[in-house]
């Protein structure tokens, strides 16, 4: 008691020292500067700038103090200057004002949580001791960090910690609370930070770019797409949900926040505002006391507001994380694997109804609530109490005329009008409904209370979603071919709500699928090329009331799919294509396995005249029509002179006496030109695509040419063996080859990823050799050998390494100071025997440019420069190449592909530079100044025939550069648009060019060509991205309806002249229903028309009830009324034993489209006193009602009796009851049943203790005999682990294994199959163990 007593008097104590400090202030007093600052939460103004106050607290390295040329430990340190996110009270939420230092999120790479990163440990132990002393960490205040999941991923964000200082989550970083922008995932100066010169000095990677001079990126806590990866924030402000940058990747910056408690005035001091503009107002250490500043208020949530959302929210259905399951495209065989062409994951997850999205108006009069969904409030309240504000009002009326309209007689075009004026008003929708989709959703709802603000009953209500599907994922077909699926369309769909009697609201409806599917092969990896296509679409729909993904799901394909692949010998490939006419994907994928079985050898055909002709509508092309037909897989390879001059080599199979073999071909490039073509070495025998390097004046060229003529009688593995590998010589002064050597003759081992590599005095060619005879490199030992360049002569082959594994891909070249070997090795990088990069899902393309090594990972592009690795953020096909800080690429979309160019180290996007829409197999650039020319093939492709590609073209651009802008979308007001007015029209115009626009112009013209505006619509458009502008529109008085037509121009010339069109109408037609009384309604003309055919239905219980009346009023003038009684039609309606009430939901329609229909209907509701009570039945009702409750409740059901009740109830039911629902409510029954299930579930809890951890698994590695090391992270307070390993991925004929370690090696595996891994913690109950959830599946294909 004695405790109790002291604390609350130092409490009282405290309280009143606050109290007289206060007291000095009012009264004028002097006090200390650091007394008066009255710290204020951020203010966001009208054009969307934060302004922040600041302080200053701790010390920490910064800046070069001391003169030396570096930032480092050596210097002074200097107080570290804090955002101020919120104030509550005497606790100050705190984020760094720059990025103070760069640490890996964690420093091994592997599966973590923030829990079990090293940063975390960093930042409370290193970082904490450094920057702050005792004092000072005594004020930091131990704060619960709660670890979410990653919003878009699901990844899991493990147990939540107690941190003094730590980083923000994805969510605080989206707070517009603390002043950020809300969409994590779009551009926002308020989140930009720059790295302070120390965090630099430390490998925090740096913006140099104009815009964001000195940004760095900086982590945030949340989990990536993988456990293995971390999200973060990009020099743009934009927040990165995927995560790029893999855990141990330490050049991403650290910004540390924490909760300071203010009481400790002496141990910070003001330190002025910062915007996120990058302004800042001038700071003191002690400012001087600003009476008149005050606190901005924090919003007020008030307990009965509180109420009201959460009893609207509980009755509301709930669209959030719904389930999930894996879509499958058709499988395909090739030599001896099988994959399927594509899989995605598929999931619903929406939240439409959370309270995050809601704005309620509650009428307390009439004891009701409207509910909108999705709009923006004008103001911070999350409840208004006045049913005829104006803008509410207007809201309420556009989001359920919209509603309305869909499924109605207004076209989908018509929809998107409205659709897009109400945009403005709309929250982003970001989620997946089968598909990741983005975009808006809007709602409403009206609602009946009771005195206690509890839902007692519901009038209305609808949805309507507009979502736009996209993204991709990269999967590996198999481990030498890569894969990316990706899908744009559409989800949308109305959604009605019902209330069932047991108070819960019931979604109706469907959202229908219309997706595009595009599948990007493996383009040029390193033995066969893979191309093809799928055209059609992905239709299917999500359908509620929703029971479970299988029965509520459903996909399927329609179209037809072409499959090609080419090996790296010209002529040997194989084929498939196949139609479907609708093909089930899920819940049951059909089974439509197709096999390339083996590779086959054709000749070419000879060119007809036809597709001579197609070809000169061609662009671009090198030369004529005739000379530019070149063989498909040509693969043009340039070399550059000193004098701006150059050398081309490619394929060709025109040549005379070649008999339709290739023949090697070369060009020069002199004075602008290009010359025709001329054979290398005419041998008349097979040549396949060459390396080149020049080197001390001459061009030598590296190539492989057949032994023999090559027939088409000859296997796969003949063809390999009669390949020899050679260097021809180009003298640059005579222009001519004066030399050809054998370096390799043909024999059984055939070579592969032939190459040169160079340090400036010393020229090698290196190759490897696989002794299989298997052009996809599927088995096989391995040797890789270099020759050197020795005067004119090259020395013997020298071996640079073994194995008796196949080594699907590799570079050699000089990195640092040193050669290297790169070597792909399963999923792993090495480079001279070192671990370099692990992949989880594809390790593929290592080259060496410039000194460095390149690759790809997972998807996205590497670069390795002896020391370092850096993701480049750049996710590019397997075709690239490098130059000028740029990457250019190939990257396909079904049939078709482009070459793309992004620039590394920047925030930038890929830009198509070519858009011929054609094939592009090959290309090659001509880099003789800052933007390179290029030169590439193009397929003709015609997907109406069997084999889709035609004729092949080789072209040239003399410069890398393409401007090009496109209207993509016009929207309009269709209620509001009128004559002898401006009227607002929305515009989205897209630079999809690779140069920034200036001064770009639109022009709108009527069907007439008249133009109606010209002017500005914005200054400047860089590459790659969009503006949407609203413009204004005036039209003559006899304007009715036309199609207009919208151009953009630019300072630029643009290599096409796009324009896009929209038809413009004015409607003036308007009915609407009031009621008088209960009894008596109103039908009226609004409209400026005379309505026609007008109709008035009558629905029973509400909007989704029986018909039980219809009227046709025929013809209503403009301005005419009609009375309509309901005292007959009241006698209709079923009265709900319930609530002692029917309900009548009247609605009246036109024959003219309509588009203003929230005043089409009503809802009317009446008591009614019961009907005298029939005789009870002894027996129950025989059939239930057929419709289930869909959603599951959020709130748990009643307790039930224990024991029934021994007497039938007085008064029976005249209906039978209503169906049991399907799914079970999210929360479970209060009471326990009565009889325990015949299996008791024991996997995730032991009764009356905690939940056991879900394992975190690490990638397995495999080692040499056939052995797998599997590790997994200890889980607290359990007996021992799990592991399950099987050849298939649902565990059939699993193995199990116990241990009480967390790492197990598993022996004697099969060599070159596929294990699954799983591993599960688990406790002792008695003597029954009770196990934990598994842990997420990982995949190793054995090697060694």
């Amino acid at each position: 008691m004695k405790r109790r007593k002291t604390k609350r008097l130092l409490a009282g104590l405290l309280a009143l020292v606050m109290l007289l400090s206060l007291c000095e202030i009012t009264l004028g007093q002097s006090t200390p500067a650091k007394a008066a600052v009255s710290l204020q939460n951020p203010t966001i103004d009208g054009n969307g700038v934060t302004t922040w106050d600041c302080i200053y607290f701790g010390n920490y390295w910064q800046n070069d103090t001391n003169g030396d040329g570096k930032a480092d430990q050596d210097d002074q340190k200097e107080p570290i200057k804090w955002r101020v996110l919120s104030v509550k009270g005497n606790d100050a939420f705190l984020l760094a004002d720059q990025n103070l230092d760069a640490k890996p999120y964690n420093e091994e790479y592997t599966d973590v949580t923030w829990a079990t990163c090293t940063l975390r440990t960093w930042l409370n132990d290193t970082f904490l001791n450094t920057a702050f002393t005792s004092s000072e960490q005594a004020a930091i205040k131990n704060t619960t960090v709660v670890n979410d999941d990653n919003p878009y991923y699901g990844t899991e964000g493990g147990a939540n910690t107690i941190d003094k200082v730590y980083l923000l989550s994805i969510a605080e970083a989206s707070n517009a609370a603390y002043g950020f922008n809300s969409e994590f995932n779009t551009n926002s100066e308020t989140r930009e930070a720059k790295n302070t010169a120390y965090a630099k000095e430390c490998g925090a990677s740096t913006s140099t770019s104009t815009e964001y001079e000195g940004d760095g990126w900086w982590w945030v806590r949340s989990p990536g797409y993988g456990s293995n990866y971390a999200s973060y924030v990009s020099i743009n402000g934009c927040g990165i949900y995927r995560g790029y940058g893999s855990v141990d990747y330490a050049s991403y910056a650290v910004r540390p926040a924490l909760h300071l408690n203010l009481s400790s005035s002496t141990l910070w001091s003001y330190a002025g505002k910062v915007t996120s503009k990058g302004e800042s107002s001038s700071s003191q250490a002690t400012p001087t006391p600003t009476q008149t500043s005050k606190p901005t208020p924090t919003p007020f949530v008030s307990a009965e507001d509180k109420r009201y959302i959460n009893n609207i929210e509980k009755s509301l259905p709930n669209f959030s994380n719904l389930g999930s399951a894996e879509l499958k495209g058709p499988e395909i065989s090739i030599g001896n694997n099988t994959f399927n062409i594509f899989k995605q994951k598929m999931s619903m997850d929406l939240s439409f109804f959370d309270a995050a999205n809601m704005t309620v108006n509650i009428d307390a009069k009439n004891k009701t609530a409207e509910v909108l969904l999705g709009i923006k409030s004008n103001n911070s309240a999350t409840v208004k109490k006045d049913p005829n504000d104006t803008y509410w009002r207007e809201s309420y009326q556009e989001v359920k005329s919209m509603v309305k309209s869909c499924g109605g007689k207004v076209d989908t075009t018509k929809l998107w009008n409205q659709f897009s004026k109400l945009r403005g008003k709309l929250k982003k929708v970001n989620g997946s409904a089968a598909f990741h989709v983005n975009g808006n959703a809007a709602g409403y709802v009206k609602l009946k209370l009771d005195d206690n603000g509890s839902v007692i009953g519901f009038e209305e209500g609808g949805m309507t979603a507009a979502l736009e599907a996209g993204g991709s994922v990269k999967v590996p077909l198999w481990w030498i071919v890569y894969s990316e699926f990706g899908v744009s369309g559409s989800v949308d769909g109305k959604i009605c709500l019902t209330m069932n009697p047991q108070k819960v609201i019931t979604p109706s409806g469907e959202l229908n699928l219309a997706i595009k599917p595009h599948i990007a092969l493996g383009a040029d990896a390193v033995v066969i090329d893979i191309k093809g296509g799928i055209e059609g679409e992905i239709g299917g729909k999500a359908s509620f009331p929703w029971r479970s993904f299988s029965n509520s799901v459903s996909a399927y394909l329609t179209g037809k799919l072409y499959i090609q692949a080419d090996t790296i010998v010209p002529g040997l490939s194989g084929y498939k294509d196949w139609k479907f006419s609708r093909l089930e994907l899920y819940p049951n994928l059909g089974k439509t396995t197709k096999s390339i079985s083996k590779m086959t050898y054709k000749r070419s055909a000879a060119v007809t005249k036809k597709e001579i002709q197609s070809v000169k509508k061609s662009q671009n092309l090198l030369d004529s029509a005739q000379e530019s037909l070149v063989y498909e897989n040509a693969k043009p390879a340039i070399t550059t002179f000193a004098d701006g001059t150059a050398i081309m080599t490619y394929l060709d199979d025109t040549e005379e006496n070649a008999g339709g073999q290739t023949t090697l071909m070369y060009r020069l490039y002199q004075n602008g030109a290009w010359s025709d073509g001329k054979p290398v070495d005419k041998t008349g025998r097979l040549d396949t695509a060459a390396q080149m390097f020049s080197h001390n004046g001459f061009t030598y060229v590296m190539y492989e040419n057949s032994d023999v003529a090559i027939t088409e009688d000859m296997s796969e593995e003949e063809i390999l063996q009669h390949l020899t590998l050679k260097v021809a010589r180009y003298d640059e002064e005579s222009q001519t080859f004066d030399k050809v050597v054998t370096l390799r003759e043909a024999g059984k081992n055939w070579s592969y990823k032939y190459q040169f590599a160079s340090d400036g005095a010393d020229l090698y060619a290196v190759w490897g050799e696989n002794s299989s005879g298997d052009a996809l490199l599927e088995e096989g030992k391995t040797k890789i050998y270099r020759s050197k360049l020795t005067e004119d002569s090259w020395s013997a082959q020298e071996e640079l390494y073994r194995t008796d594994d196949t080594i699907s891909d590799f570079a050699y070249g000089y990195v640092g100071d040193e050669f290297s070997l790169a070597m792909v090795q399963g999923e792993t990088l090495l480079v001279n025997g070192e671990i370099i990069a692990t992949a989880d899902t594809g390790m593929q393309a290592v080259k060496c440019i410039d000194g460095k090594i390149y690759f790809i990972q997972d998807g996205t592009l590497m670069r390795y420069d002896g020391g370092e690795t850096q993701d480049l953020q750049i996710a590019c096909g397997s075709s690239y190449d490098v130059y000028e800080d740029a990457v250019y690429w190939i990257g396909q979309d079904n049939f078709n592909s482009e070459i793309y160019k992004q620039k590394i180290g920047e925030e930038s996007v890929a830009a198509a530079l070519t858009e011929d829409g054609g094939y592009v197999s090959g290309f090659a650039l001509l880099k003789n100044s800052e933007e390179p020319g290029v030169v590439y093939t193009e397929q003709e492709v015609d997907t109406s025939k069997e084999n889709p590609y035609g004729a092949t073209v080789l072209k040239y651009k003399n410069e890398t550069k393409r401007s090009q802008a496109e209207i993509t979308n016009i929207a309009y007001d269709v209620l509001s648009f009128g004559t002898d007015k401006e009227n607002p029209i929305l515009i989205t115009v897209s630079n999809t060019g690779t140069t920034d626009l200036n001064h770009v112009k639109i022009t709108v013209k009527d069907a007439s060509g008249n133009v109606l505006y010209e002017g500005l619509f914005v200054d400047k458009l860089a590459a790659g991205m969009q503006s949407e502008q609203e413009i204004l529109v005036s039209v003559p008085a006899d304007f009715t309806t036309s199609d207009i037509t919208v151009s953009v121009t630019s300072d630029e010339t643009f290599e096409q002249h796009l324009t896009a069109k929209q038809t413009i109408e004015t409607v003036t037609s308007d009915l609407a229903v009031t009621a008088k009384n209960k009894d008596l309604i109103t039908v009226t003309n609004n409209g400026g028309n005379e309505a026609e055919n007008v109709s008035f239905v009558v629905k029973d219980g509400g909007e989704n009830g029986n018909v039980i009346h219809t009227e046709t009023l025929k013809t209503l003038s403009s301005g005419q009324s009609k009375d309509i009684s309901l005292v007959e039609i009241w006698n209709k309606a079923t009265r709900n034993d319930i609530s002692g009430t029917k309900i009548l939901y009247l609605e009246v329609e036109q024959e003219e489209t309509e588009y203003e229909l929230w005043n089409n209907s009503i809802v009317l509701e009446k008591e009614v006193a019961p009907n005298a009570t029939p005789t009870p039945t002894i027996s129950p009702t025989p059939t239930p009602t057929v419709t289930p409750t869909g959603v599951p409740t959020k709130q748990p059901t009643i307790t039930p009796t224990a024991v029934p009740t021994k007497q039938p109830t007085a008064t029976p039911t005249v209906k039978p009851t209503v169906a049991p629902t399907v799914i079970p409510t999210l929360k479970p029954t209060i009471a326990p049943t009565a009889t325990p299930s015949a299996t008791p579930d024991n996997s995730d809890k032991i009764s009356g203790k905690k939940t056991l951890s879900k394992v975190i698994l690490q990638v397995p590695k495999n080692k040499k005999g056939r052995k797998l090391v599997v590790r997994w992270n200890a889980v607290k307070d359990v007996k021992g682990y799990q592991l399950q390993y099987a050849l298939n991925k649902k565990f059939k004929k699993k193995k199990s294994v116990q241990t009480k370690k967390t790492k197990y090696t598993i022996k004697k595996l099969k060599k070159k199959k596929t294990y699954y891994i799983r591993v599960r913690a688990y406790k002792m109950n008695g003597k029954k163990k009770v196990y934990g959830k598994w842990s997420t599946v990982k995949k190793v294909k054995i090697k060694k």
